[in-house]
């Protein structure tokens, strides 16, 4: 995952610096992308902990459905 995210920033990064794309919208993106990368550490953290204690299986634990 971190070397995607890292290959994801630079061609942002260079996106914006060829000015193919605009300063603001790389700025957007970067700060959509960076959450999402921390959103997903936190949930591998979160399962590590729950494996710890002996919590595991995406049965225990499932997100509400939606209508």
């Amino acid at each position: 995952m971190a070397q995607r995210y890292g290959e994801l920033k630079a061609a942002l990064l260079a996106a914006g610096a060829s000015g193919r794309m605009g300063l603001n919208d790389m700025e957007m993106a970067l700060r959509r992308y960076s959450a999402l990368r921390r959103a997903t550490q936190q949930l591998d953290k979160a399962r590590q902990r729950l494996k710890e204690f002996g919590i595991e299986g995406e049965s225990r634990f499932r997100a509400p459905r939606s209508r």
